[in-house]
């Protein structure tokens, strides 16, 4: 039988999830994602947008929402998905200029 693992113990700041739960910060920097780190990730999923993964890029976009509900990037991009999942259509490609 194998033997059970206890996950180790998370001590959060109280004034950390005092100013979580006062939504002085959001979601990302309570779990110390930088800005930075939040864009890298939504670049990935913009990626798969691209390449017609739109499941994949829904789900990252719905965390990165979470994340930061008051980014309007992310919630752009998130409808972008929706509207790609709902219509069937081929990835967006941009027109090349002339």
């Amino acid at each position: 039988m194998a033997k059970k693992v206890n996950p180790p113990e998370v001590r959060i700041p109280e004034e950390l999830s005092t100013r979580l739960v006062n939504g002085e910060i959001n979601l990302g920097q309570f779990l110390g994602l930088s800005r930075s780190a939040q864009y890298a990730i939504a670049q990935l999923a913009d990626n798969l947008l691209a390449s017609g993964q739109y499941q994949r890029s829904k789900q990252i976009f719905q965390g990165l929402v979470a994340a930061d509900p008051f980014d309007s990037v992310f919630r752009c991009h998130l409808a972008a998905t929706h509207q790609r999942l709902t219509s069937g259509r081929k990835p967006w490609r941009p027109t090349p200029r002339r």
